[in-house]
């Protein structure tokens, strides 16, 4: 029982850690804009997989350097909450004063708060009980964790890195970004408290951002309520301990930053170095989260070029963030060479894997066959509720290319159709990849995100849902 209570007041204080980092990361890039602490704690997980990468390039990693490296972060971050202590002190009040003037309102609060506590409390410990020989309670796969993804951060912290793996396709598949991760739980926990940086942390992460978004997009608490509510009460595919809510809490992260009006000013490095962080991050998790990057990436550049009239400012900023997250990469993609023979497979080629030598279980369909996959990939159920709540989007934020009034809320990047046009081409692309090999698991980190921004988007309507008062919906 005490064991079980370190760990789960140990990942509250990994929590406050990250939010702590991504205190810095505002105080640093945009020193006269506070953000939420949602925000703050999503920017701090994408700073520490990019830490990570320059401590797995350079064989730093050890219990000491990462125990500091989050003690750092948590001070900072409880120095920050000792100074905001009457600000948070007068919301937690409003909120109580409107649990009292309604009902409703105090019962699904009282409902959410419930589910928090029981999946993080559920998730801080991952018991081994043997179901069917294969998969133990909680996630740990005998085929994939055991021969690969527990071994990595535990070579990191024993080695200082990852180390050479010439030969393994868990080693290939992803740049290191989430064991890293790993570590971070395995410096003061076991690999049995490993599900608290996912999927336990980025869910309580995922409800932060929804919470600050409508901080900025103001609607009713029980819409509010009911958007955190779907988030809950989702079923999360997972298989193993590889990425599977990090990049949901990542991408919504990215969203709000690209659909800020506060983004526009005139910082264009500042803009450019959160962007390509947070892209950055969300690549060194997992291969197939890559195509989701580039395609939200291309689309909300090209819209803030069609929408904003300093075009040159424009792909000055593209131009600085597209470097910055080669940087940001690169000691993942050195380590990646030095243990694989690729920079970033597939794309920067095979290396070492088993289809470089003419090995593989893949088929040959040519041209034909790679038409069915993209086709394919739109037959599931919740590509049909991606586009409905686009369309449904659209009478919230109509598509306006050109320079939008100072009072909106929202850029010219017009992130929302960016999202929605990246995760529809990223279904295709990993369907085709992968020739929907599980389709729901490996799309369902970028699919998931942008139905839930859809349906973060539609609560805030004012108009057409708003005209059905007489109905009172919420």
């Amino acid at each position: 029982m005490i064991s079980y209570l370190i760990s789960f007041f140990y990942g509250i204080c990994l929590l406050l850690s990250l939010a702590g980092w991504g205190k810095v990361l505002n105080d640093i890039l945009f020193p006269d804009r506070q953000i939420d602490w949602g925000q703050r704690a999503a920017w701090g997980l994408a700073f520490s997989a990019i830490v990570g990468g320059v401590l797995n390039a350079t064989w730093m990693i050890s219990q000491l350097t990462i125990l500091s490296f989050l003690g750092v972060g948590l001070v900072y971050c409880l120095v920050d909450l000792v100074n905001c202590r009457r600000s948070i002190g007068s919301n937690l009040l409003q909120l109580f004063q409107e649990c009292r003037q309604d009902k409703i309102i105090l019962a699904g609060i009282a409902v959410v708060s419930l589910l928090i506590l029981i999946q993080y409390a559920g998730w801080v410990y991952t018991g081994r009980i043997n179901i069917a020989g294969m998969v133990y309670a909680g996630g740990f796969n005998t085929s994939d964790d055991y021969h690969g993804y527990l071994v990595f951060p535990h070579k990191m912290l024993q080695l200082g890195s990852m180390g050479p793996d010439p030969f393994s396709e868990r080693r290939i598949v992803s740049l290191g970004g989430q064991s890293f991760l790993h570590t971070l739980i395995l410096s003061g926990l076991s690999d049995t408290n490993l599900n608290l940086i996912d999927p336990a942390l980025p869910l309580i992460i995922t409800i932060g951002l929804i919470l600050g978004f409508f901080q900025q997009n103001p609607t009713s608490t029980k819409r509010i309520i009911f958007t955190i509510l779907f988030l809950l009460l989702i079923a999360v595919p997972k298989a193993n301990t590889t990425s599977i809510l990090l990049p949901v809490a990542l991408f919504v992260s990215l969203f709000r930053t690209l659909d800020s009006k506060e983004i526009e000013g005139d910082r264009p490095l500042a803009n450019a170095c959160i962007i390509a962080l947070t892209i950055a991050a969300i690549c060194s998790l997992k291969s197939s989260l890559i195509p989701a990057c580039v395609f939200l990436f291309a689309t909300s550049y090209l819209c803030y070029f069609i929408s904003y009239k300093n075009k040159q400012k424009v792909v000055l900023e593209a131009v600085m963030a597209t470097g910055l997250i080669g940087i940001f990469l690169l000691p993942w993609m050195i380590s990646m060479y030095q243990s694989s023979g690729t920079l970033l497979y597939p794309l920067l080629g095979k290396g070492y894997h088993a289809s470089a030598y003419g090995l593989t279980f893949k088929s040959t369909s040519g041209l034909l066959g790679t038409a069915k996959s993209a086709l394919t990939a739109f037959r599931g159920i919740y590509i049909l509720i991606l586009i409905l709540l686009g369309c449904l989007s659209l009478s919230v934020r109509p598509l306006k290319f050109g320079n939008l009034p100072e009072e909106r809320q929202f850029s010219n990047r017009q992130a929302v159709l960016s999202v929605t046009v990246a995760a529809g081409l990223a279904t295709v692309a990993v369907g085709v990849l992968t020739e929907n090999a599980d389709p729901f698991r490996y799309t369902f980190s970028h699919l998931f995100p942008a139905i839930l921004i859809l349906m973060m988007v539609a609560m805030t309507d004012t108009g057409a849902l708003n005209k059905m008062e007489q109905l009172t919906f919420f």
